[in-house]
């Protein structure tokens, strides 16, 4: 980690993102690292390709996270902090205004691998949580982690561990956490401003999905299907589906869990959690996707119904 520390204090102006349609570990671990460049003096910006959820506020009280304008022009910066995806294609439309900045871009990330070059970025597959590699960076730079950084990245941490109940979860994660909690981070706060704020929509939605959850014959795959359609007329948001998945999950003796969601554009997002020793990453990266080697997904141009049929499958055959 000493070469990022001294990209940090031989640079003065950074930029700092996360993938498009953010979410609590991406959002908390930009803010963690936005605000200590702060605390030291260093000028730097935070700005996404979507405005935050507001279930994530909590972690920029302060609302100084900027959201881009397609086709605008990005002010330079001397280096370009992207968090929480080490693929360019997820910058969306930032990606070619910052590829044309021709300054450093530099991942801040715990997927898959998806560069070569891997010396000249902070990757690790072993984190369970970007915020928690973040916290590492910060503790390394022997930073001062106040309320506001320990707030960002707790939510980070328990976000992306699924309040620490997913397999990647470690003793890591909760001596991490538990530091955090000194800090003065209050985990009934938490939980209710993100995991206590859904709406009405939303949870009719996820009412009638599970009343029409599919299974395979055998029992070992289990998937649901969110049309266009049926999310508009409920009122419900794109990110208020992202955690469904999870829903699916929760089903005995099962290998796989799917989730796909038909968007604009005629394009499906497929989400993907494989349970127990099951690698499902790969069947992502056929598809042009990526994430980790048990919780994974994709963007696909078909229909909802060619989805589930190519994507079950690519399923099938891997559990064969």
């Amino acid at each position: 980690m000493e070469k990022f520390a001294k990209i940090i204090r031989n640079n003065e102006s950074f930029l700092l993102t996360t993938h498009h349609q953010p979410d609590g570990d991406g959002l908390g671990s930009e803010m963690a690292l936005h605000l200590y460049l702060k605390k030291i003096g260093k000028s730097s910006r935070v700005l996404n390709t979507h405005a935050t959820p507001s279930k994530f506020s909590l972690v920029d009280p302060r609302g100084e996270i900027e959201v881009y304008k397609a086709g605008s022009e990005v002010s330079p910066a001397d280096v370009i902090f992207v968090l929480d995806t080490n693929d360019v294609n997820l910058l969306g439309a930032l990606k070619k205004p910052l590829l044309a900045m021709k300054a450093p871009l530099i991942f801040v990330d715990h997927h898959v691998p998806e560069v070569e070059d891997l010396d000249n970025h902070l990757i690790d597959e072993q984190y369970a949580a970007t915020g928690e590699l973040t916290y590492e960076f910060l503790r390394h730079m022997r930073a001062d982690i106040d309320s506001e950084i320990a707030m960002a990245l707790y939510v980070s941490i328990v976000t992306d561990t699924g309040s620490f109940r997913f397999k990647r979860t470690t003793p890591r994660s909760h001596l991490i956490a538990a530091e955090l909690l000194q800090k003065g981070v209050s985990p009934e706060v938490v939980f209710q401003h993100i995991f206590a704020s859904n709406s009405i929509g939303k949870m009719k939605l996820l009412g009638e999905l599970l009343r029409n959850i599919q299974t395979s014959s055998d029992g070992k795959v289990a998937w649901v299907t969110i049309p266009l359609e049926l999310r508009k007329r409920y009122g419900a948001s794109v990110e208020d589906t992202e955690a469904f998945i999870n829903q699916v999950t929760l089903i005995e003796d099962l290998d796989v869990a799917l989730m796909f969601r038909e968007d604009e554009g005629g394009v499906v997002k497929v989400s993907m959690r494989g349970m127990g020793p099951v690698p499902v990453v790969g069947i992502a990266k056929k598809f042009g996707g990526g994430g980790h080697r048990h919780a994974a997904g994709m963007k696909v141009k078909m229909t909802l119904e060619d989805a589930v049929k190519k994507v079950c499958a690519e399923v099938e055959s891997l559990l064969s």
